[in-house]
């Protein structure tokens, strides 16, 4: 177990739904995670039981793109009550700047939840290819612009999570999106299409991110 004092800014979150949250959003994406495994040739070994993702930005505050609440936003941990298993990029420099994007975009008031894009992210590949590699620079260009033009002003958990750290990779990496940029398991990912059991599977197989241990949250 580790402690909310020993988060720091740029460490996803993914929430474990457990027996006492009954809420039928969560189980309705448990069931969703599952149907991602129908599908062999993506080779998930992620959690089903995995149903949101979150990204640290500050002491006890979190971006999120939140089906409960309808939009992209910061929120204060201490609220979000569950069990979580937490992850740190380790380069450091990355996390502080997917923080930062996820901190610019969460700040836009008209940036909503992706409902359908979360629901069809389970059937589609999240290999990076062309259109991802796109999507991957536009998420760079328009956190530049400071404009909230993600996703067409929407994102899904995992989408978003996954979107600011391509932002940064690229930032970092000269600002042209690249496989050289986007290495890894988990910035080579199309995340218009990367669910969150998608993302965990791909945070256990890369070795810019570490798994820091369970975080609980009463």
């Amino acid at each position: 177990m580790i402690q909310q004092t020993d988060m720091r800014p740029g460490d996803i979150l993914l929430l474990l739904d457990t027996p006492d949250n009954t809420s039928i959003k969560h189980k309705g994406i448990k069931y969703g995670q599952k149907l991602t495994g129908i599908n062999l040739a993506r080779h998930n070994q992620g959690a089903a039981d995995l149903v949101h993702a979150m990204i640290m930005v500050e002491y006890d505050c979190v971006a999120e793109a939140s089906g409960g609440e309808g939009a992209v936003r910061a929120a204060t941990l201490k609220f979000r009550q569950g069990t979580y298993v937490v992850f740190r990029c380790t380069d450091n420099a990355l996390a502080d700047r997917a923080s930062t994007a996820a901190m610019t975009w969460s700040q836009h008031k008209d940036m909503g939840y992706a409902k359908r894009k979360a629901v069809m992210s389970v059937f589609h590949s999240d290999k990076l290819g062309t259109h991802g590699m796109a999507r991957a620079q536009a998420y760079h260009d328009q956190i530049n612009e400071l404009t909230p033009t993600f996703g067409r002003g929407r994102a899904f958990c995992s989408e978003f999570v996954l979107a600011c750290y391509q932002a940064a990779a690229i930032e970092l990496g000269g600002g042209v999106a690249s496989a050289h940029v986007l290495q890894g398991p988990v910035l080579g990912c199309d995340a218009k299409h990367c669910s969150v059991r998608a993302l965990h599977d791909r945070l256990l197989s890369d070795n810019q991110f570490s798994l820091k241990g369970i975080l609980q949250v009463t």
